[in-house]
C-alpha cells in the first residue's frame, strides 16, 4: 500500500489551521506526530508558527527509533499568547 505523503501533510496542515484558533489565549497545545521525516514535524511547526505570530514553541523533541528504541517521532507544545 502506498502512503500519499502529500495528502497527509495536507491533512496535518489542516487540522492545525482548524483546531489551533479554538485554543485559548495562554493555553497550550500538543502536536504529535509519528514520523521521522522533518517535513511531517519541525518544518510543519515552524511554518505554522511564521503564519500565526499569536503562537509560540515553548518545547520540541524528536525521538529517533535508533536511539530512543521506540517509533520514531516528533512532538511540539505550543503556547497561544494572544
Amino acid at each position: 500500500m502506498a502512503v500519499d505523503l502529500n495528502r497527509l501533510r495536507n491533512l496535518q496542515h489542516d487540522l492545525l489551521e482548524r483546531y489551533s484558533p479554538l485554543l485559548k489565549v495562554k493555553g497550550t497545545m500538543v502536536y504529535s506526530f509519528c514520523s521521522i521525516l522533518p517535513s511531517e514535524g519541525e518544518e510543519h511547526i515552524q511554518r505554522f508558527l511564521k503564519r500565526h505570530e499569536t503562537f509560540s514553541l515553548i518545547k520540541e523533541k524528536r525521538y529517533w527509533p535508533d536511539t530512543d528504541k521506540i517509533d520514531g517521532f516528533y512532538i511540539a507544545l505550543r503556547k497561544r499568547t494572544c
